[in-house]
């Protein structure tokens, strides 16, 4: 693994992303990736509230083996946990690492048809620190 690059380990893990051509779009629930990054990530909420991170304080990161999942963790100075659900979710996974995508959004109905990334739910959570007051 020495000397490798981020990108480099990528795409030497099993579940490869395909390049992406210059603002090819990953599907309904992800912008096209920004070649030279976004500054912030906005988590669209249909009618729920739409919550922005910015992406210098992306931490924590893991992607589920089964592919139906992903977990990121923003540090801005309390820590956010944003849990996404669907199916074929890797690129989103990698774009968010990678600082390229601008927003997110779950869709309406996923028909299960689709070669494209389909996110079907989206959480945001604080995550208190130990001993933190549940109240708090």
């Amino acid at each position: 693994m020495k000397g490798k690059s981020f990108d480099e380990l990528l795409r030497a893990t099993p579940a490869k992303v395909e390049e992406i051509a210059e603002g090819e779009v990953i599907g309904s629930c992800a912008s096209p990736p920004e070649p030279k990054g976004s500054l912030c990530l906005l988590v669209l909420g249909g009618t729920q509230d739409t919550r922005a991170f910015q992406y210098v304080h992306l931490g924590f990161a893991s992607y589920a083996a089964s592919g139906t999942s992903f977990v990121v963790e923003f540090n801005e100075p309390e820590k956010w946990r944003l849990i996404v659900r669907g199916r074929k979710l890797w690129e989103i996974f990698v774009n968010i690492q990678r600082h390229a995508l601008e927003w997110i959004s779950k869709v309406d109905r996923d028909f299960g048809e689709s070669n494209v990334p389909v996110i079907t739910d989206i959480r945001v959570e604080r995550v208190k620190a130990s001993g933190e007051d549940e109240d708090a």
